[in-house]
């Protein structure tokens, strides 16, 4: 009987031993597929392909031409297209976002350009790094774009004397463009339209479309694009950043039914902004105008309200 109790024991405890080696193998299994599911959607997202300048007719198109900036020491040159206006040393940049290229709405960025022009800024649009014609093959949604549009601004002021500069950041070309106005002198003004406040929920956005349940990858995808992209992101902290910009007049763009990038991060670096800069700060919420949808929305009104902005600008 004895025998028989310890072989009992026994056997029981090696069935324990075999099920706990088992639940350990399925989490171990688990946290590897989450790590590497969570590294090949980072990956993807910091790759994205490359949106093409697709052609269209050449007449509506007004004369300018095209630019080669290079970035710093990391051999990246940015390409883009500037348009002259005579005798005018007033110039917008227009800085796009995550995916697209120099033509932010395609063909329609034209009318934009046109209107700047009727009011007597050149206009500068370019290819962020990994986009459109542009070199370089890690996107990183405005952390290591800031130092392009630095780069843009400094080829202006250098190459086309342009002594005032205006800003106009589409999402992360709008974060870009909150980091890069804030450290040159001469940006007089900042159009922000969709911006967003924290980038690991920017990132998140970005992984919806793998269907992923955000619950089980929320910090694990934001923390592999992190460190597959070598971002720090105290490099981009918009809510840490936007005063840096004061005093410059800044207007703030936003879809009130934008799902992606909701308004309310418009609303709170409004809210923050107006606390140290007052001076012609405003904030534009879009009715019925999805993610980065306001300009489709009413071309002419937002054209005009842009251009409104900046009247009050230079008119001081």
């Amino acid at each position: 009987m004895r025998i028989d109790g310890i072989t009992y024991v026994s056997h029981k405890t090696h069935k324990l031993r075999t099920f706990f080696i088992v639940i350990a193998l399925l989490i171990l299994l688990a946290f590897i597929t989450v790590i590497a599911l969570s590294a090949y959607v980072a990956w993807n997202i910091l790759h994205p392909e490359k949106a093409a300048i697709k052609p269209f007719s050449s007449n509506i198109v007004p004369d300018y031409s095209n630019i080669s900036i290079p970035v710093g020491d990391k051999g990246i040159t940015l390409s883009g297209w500037f348009f002259k206006k005579l005798e005018s040393d007033k110039t917008v940049i227009l800085a796009h976002d995550y995916g697209k290229n120099r033509l932010q709405f395609e063909e329609d960025t034209m009318n934009i350009v046109k209107g700047f022009l009727n009011k007597g800024y050149n206009v500068l649009t370019f290819d962020f790094r990994n986009s459109g014609k542009s070199g370089g093959s890690l996107t990183s949604m405005g952390v290591l774009e800031k130092d392009d549009l630095t780069a843009v601004i400094n080829y202006t002021t250098r190459v086309h004397n342009s002594k005032h500069i205006v800003l106009m950041g589409f999402c992360t070309g709008a974060n870009a463009s909150i980091l890069a106005g804030a450290k040159a002198k001469n940006v007089d003004a900042v159009i922000l339209d969709s911006p967003y406040t924290d980038f690991d929920d920017y990132v998140n956005y970005r992984a919806k479309k793998w269907n992923l349940p955000l619950k089980l990858f929320r910090y694990t995808i934001p923390k592999a694009v992190k460190v597959l992209g070598n971002i720090n992101t105290d490099d981009i902290n918009p809510i840490g950043e936007i005063t840096d910009l004061s005093p410059r007049p800044v207007l703030f763009i936003h879809g009130k039914d934008d799902s992606s990038v909701p308004v309310s991060n418009s609303r709170e670096l409004y809210a923050l902004y107006s606390k140290t800069s007052s001076n012609n700060t405003e904030l534009w919420e879009v009715e019925g105008a999805g993610h980065l949808e306001s300009y489709n929305k009413n071309p002419e009104t937002y054209i005009s309200r842009v251009l409104k902005f900046l009247d009050t600008v230079y008119s001081s």
